[in-house]
């Protein structure tokens, strides 16, 4: 699928867009009148993912990234050696995987995401 039509349409777009078939419209209605969702919009919810037994999610990252590591690298030099170090030790100091609710980072949500996406 192609376009930029990946948003929320506003109810005027939804009409126009289903001018021909009107019940569309008033189905809708009668099913969102039906649904009570309640969400707690004071804190984040995003999947979970287990970490492997006694790993932080910082030493879990780290152990992705060395691991992928000589895939992207084979002949890595020690500067770049030493920025993956360094990487890793903003994202600790910053606590970036502690940010997210399950002691899940945000990195490691990202890296899931994209093992997801390529399988």
């Amino acid at each position: 699928m192609q376009g930029d039509f990946f948003y929320l349409k506003s109810p005027d777009e939804m009409a126009e867009a289903y001018r021909d078939i009107p019940e569309a419209l008033e189905n809708t209605h009668k099913i969102a009148e039906m649904c009570d969702l309640k969400l707690d919009l004071k804190r984040l919810h995003l999947p979970e993912i287990k970490l492997p037994p006694g790993k932080t999610p910082d030493e879990y990252l780290s152990d992705l990234c060395y691991e992928a590591f000589p895939r992207y690298y084979a002949n890595a030099t020690e500067e770049i050696k030493e920025r993956l170090a360094y990487e890793l030790n903003v994202v600790k100091k910053y606590a970036v995987c502690q940010l997210l609710s399950g002691g899940l980072g945000y990195c490691l949500l990202c890296q899931k995401a994209k093992t997801l996406c390529l399988a």
